[in-house]
């Protein structure tokens, strides 16, 4: 009797073991990771970041985060705060927290009308009511006009689509959408510039990760106060920093304390056309 219990015991634990290593054996087979896939993640996983030395790239990455912040290239490398694309006191949009497709059209505008793109007015008679009674009270020069063509071509290398905002866009620049002919049509307005805060900032690390780009541009302002200029590190001017003997138009943003001001990272994509667009903005 005690022969026969010991026997069905050993062959439940030989069923036991059999189970078990059915089961590890299934579960190696299903968690196995192949050679090939090992070699893949390795791959994934050993993206590296290089410098941009091609001098024209840097410099079309410069230019378009320009056009991003004010519509223009700033050689001077100061401009007034409320030209800068940011908070509630430009007039311009602002593509730190809202650039939707009305500011994405008028960034291209801009570039395009400050870079003498538009050309000549054609007809003495539009339709458009405004564009019509500047040409009947100022002239015909007074108003110019651009392609969609044209527009497109830039919207495309700036931003990498063409979902722009057919319609009318005003600012300091007032731009009319002409649907039969389509154009648009630019009239100059008489903008009253009396901020008394000024940007400065300071651009760098060009670099890249395969096809995304990268530049880090690190911002400073200047608020006149009386007789005196004020430098802060940051946008809502609560952290300023000393500068002795400073005059508006001094380089304070160096490669020595550029790391002090607060700082944005705008990022963009090579296209088809080895053409870098811009995506977003990160810090």
């Amino acid at each position: 009797m005690k022969k026969e219990k010991k026997g069905k015991g050993a062959l439940l634990l030989s069923v036991i073991i059999t189970i078990v290593c059915i089961c590890i054996c299934i579960y190696i087979t299903k968690n196995r990771v192949t050679p090939s896939t090992i070699i893949n993640r390795v791959k994934t996983e050993m993206k590296i970041e290089v410098d941009i030395t091609d001098t024209s790239i840097k410099k079309d990455l410069s230019n378009k985060i320009d056009y991003l912040l004010y519509g223009k290239i700033i050689n001077e490398d100061y401009i007034r705060s409320n030209y800068l694309r940011r908070g509630e006191e430009t007039i311009d949009g602002d593509i730190f927290e809202n650039l939707n497709n009305e500011t994405k059209t008028k960034i291209v505008l801009d570039m395009l009308y400050n870079e003498r793109k538009f050309k000549q007015i054609k007809n003495q008679v539009t339709g458009i009511e405004d564009v019509d009674s500047n040409i009947r009270f100022i002239g015909i020069d007074s108003i110019k006009q651009i392609n969609v063509e044209e527009v497109e071509k830039n919207y495309k290398s700036i931003f990498g689509n063409i979902e722009y905002t057919k319609a009318d866009i005003k600012g300091c620049i007032n731009y009319y959408y002409d649907h039969n002919n389509k154009v648009f049509y630019s009239i100059e307005t008489n903008c009253i510039n009396n901020s008394d805060l000024y940007v400065y900032t300071y651009k760098t690390n060009y670099r890249k990760i395969e096809d995304t780009a990268f530049v880090d541009v690190f911002f400073g302002y200047v608020k006149q106060e009386k007789n005196n200029y004020v430098a802060y590190k940051d946008f809502n001017l609560t952290k300023n920093i000393d500068i002795d003997d400073f005059t508006l138009g001094n380089k304070f943003m160096n490669e020595d304390n550029y790391k002090e001001f607060e700082y944005f990272r705008f990022n963009f994509k090579l296209d088809s056309n080895n053409n870098y667009y811009f995506t977003y903005i990160s810090k």
